[in-house]
């Protein structure tokens, strides 16, 4: 019986888990995203080039905090707080 509470058919996903070796989340969610099209670019690629940030959003505070990013962070708050105060 079909469910409106996922993407695919039981039988679609067996189907598709059938052909893998070990069943990994991740080549689960690009062949969605290719399927739907959701967050894919006209030539096929990821919207933005990659699949994923899994390793981005692996760091650890720590390493975040000394980053680039950071910085920019803190300069942007830093420069919204004066707006305001203005």
């Amino acid at each position: 019986m079909p469910t409106k509470q996922f993407l695919l058919t039981r039988d679609d996903f067996r189907e598709w888990a059938s052909g893998h070796r070990r069943l990994v989340m991740e080549n689960h969610y690009r062949r969605m995203r290719k399927r739907f099209g959701w967050l894919m670019e006209a030539d096929g690629e990821p919207t933005g080039g990659a699949w994923n940030f899994d390793a981005d959003n692996r760091e650890t505070y720590n390493s975040w905090k000394r980053s680039e990013n950071a910085r920019d962070e803190r300069a942007s708050r830093h420069a919204i707080t004066h707006l305001l105060s203005s």
